[in-house]
């Protein structure tokens, strides 16, 4: 009793083709240039021309949400995507670590226009009799739902869950539940990760999975000592106490290696 716990970072386990495409393009997309990074593509476009018009925008919005259909095959005929992109070009990536402080792990992941912010809390818990030193991770979604056509609802809320399940299945291979040990049968870590999705535009899985990744390699466990008393505390977590932040030399893990 009273003896430290270092912090430490988690360990790794082991008919529509005649119609213009130009009309359904962004401006900053129809002119792209052979060779040139999407910024400079962009700047050429705006310099070529002038930006849609309130009426075109909505005209073009209003036919893929009419007709979704012809308004996609208008572009496969072209071999784009409606976004500009060619059609084996993927989204530009980006990730970035520590951007919650108030977090023990955080990260921000776009793929494209895609956006998930991804924020890990550390909470000491007792362990499962099964399993008496071995923590958990749990995964939760965080996506507002779209409104939409009848039954459009119900689908989101199926795939949401699908997703769930497997981020949930995906933690389970990134970190080592026996690195969430405090101390074996007596207290373990549970990281709850919440991916708050900021934008769906695709790659929607791809871009949980990397704040998801990114999230969980930067969540530092806290330094504790266990108080007195016995049994557990309030809401089920056990009678630790965070004592200090000291940074440790982050261990090599899975997660970090990806």
């Amino acid at each position: 009793r009273g003896a430290h716990k270092r912090n430490r970072r988690l360990q790794g386990a082991p008919g529509a083709s005649c119609l213009p495409l130009e009309l359904f393009l962004p401006v900053h997309t129809r002119y792209m240039s052979p060779g040139l990074p999407p910024e400079a593509d962009g700047a050429a476009g705006a310099a070529a021309q002038p930006a849609q018009g309130p009426s075109e925008a909505a005209g073009a919005a209003a036919f893929r949400r009419v007709h979704p259909l012809h308004y996609h095959q208008a572009f496969l005929a072209q071999g784009v995507r409606p976004d500009g992109r060619g059609l084996l070009r993927g989204r530009r990536a980006a990730a970035s670590a520590a951007v919650v402080s108030s977090a023990d792990g955080s990260a921000m992941a776009k793929l494209g226009q895609t956006t998930v912010l991804a924020g890990v809390q550390a909470v000491p818990t007792l362990p499962s009799e099964a399993e008496p030193g071995e923590g958990r991770v749990v995964i939760s979604l965080d996506q507002p739902l779209a409104g939409g056509e009848r039954g459009g609802q119900a689908r989101q809320e199926r795939e949401q869950s699908a997703l769930s399940e497997l981020l949930q299945r995906s933690a389970a291979g990134m970190v080592a539940a026996a690195s969430l040990c405090i101390e074996e049968e007596k207290a373990v870590w549970e990281c709850r990760c919440t991916l708050h999705v900021l934008e769906a535009d695709g790659n929607l899985t791809d871009a949980c999975l990397l704040a998801m990744l990114v999230a969980l390699s930067d969540t530092a466990l806290p330094a504790v000592r266990f108080s007195t008393g016995e049994g557990e505390g309030e809401d089920g977590t056990a009678r630790v106490v965070v004592v200090g932040s000291e940074t440790a030399p982050p261990p090599s893990s899975a997660a970090s290696q990806h």
